[in-house]
């Protein structure tokens, strides 16, 4: 059996590595990520580019078959947030990552409206994509804070969901 004590879990970019996500050869790894208790960090959304190896169709076979995949998907699903918030009803170790989803200059940055990001903020983590993305991080942070949501959504994103992924505990609130 393989050892990965250290390592919080594995990303996969299936569009640059160009194989689906229901890849039957995938399979041992979702499994061995089940039973270690460690995470995916997957890039299968469709924005700002997508290809025939990633979309919300291929993702949720593999939710399907794997019910209880610890995952984190970045850019919150790209140009398919909507169905991949939805997915959030349905599968409890599922997250979505803000990386580059809300920089304002961006024509695809996500007009989100207040109810659904808060619907959903237990289950939303930042991201920056940094160092991958050199683009002013201050900009994503400063347009989610226009949004004037709650102190408690603010910590959650930016703090105390991270935490709890790592760790496994909430914490009561940010230092």
């Amino acid at each position: 059996m393989i050892s990965i004590p250290n390592v919080a879990g594995i990303k996969l970019h299936y569009m640059v590595q160009q194989f689906h996500p229901d890849d039957e050869r995938l399979f041992p790894l979702y499994e061995m990520v089940i039973e270690k208790k460690k995470r995916l960090l997957l890039h299968v959304g469709t924005g700002p580019v997508g290809n025939e190896f990633v979309g919300i169709k291929r993702f949720s076979n593999i939710m399907k078959s794997y019910p209880n995949l610890p995952a984190n998907i970045a850019h919150m699903g790209g140009l398919e947030y909507r169905e991949f918030m939805q997915l959030l009803d349905v599968y409890p170790n599922l997250y979505l990552d803000t990386s580059f989803t809300f920089w304002p200059q961006a024509p695809w940055c996500f007009d989100l409206d207040a109810s659904m990001l808060t619907k959903y903020q237990d289950r939303i983590i930042y991201g920056s994509d940094f160092p991958n993305i050199f683009l002013p991080r201050e900009d994503e942070i400063n347009y989610l804070y226009k949004l004037n949501l709650s102190d408690d959504f603010y910590n959650k994103i930016f703090w105390a969901n991270g935490i709890k992924l790592l760790t496994g505990i909430l914490p009561a609130s940010s230092p």
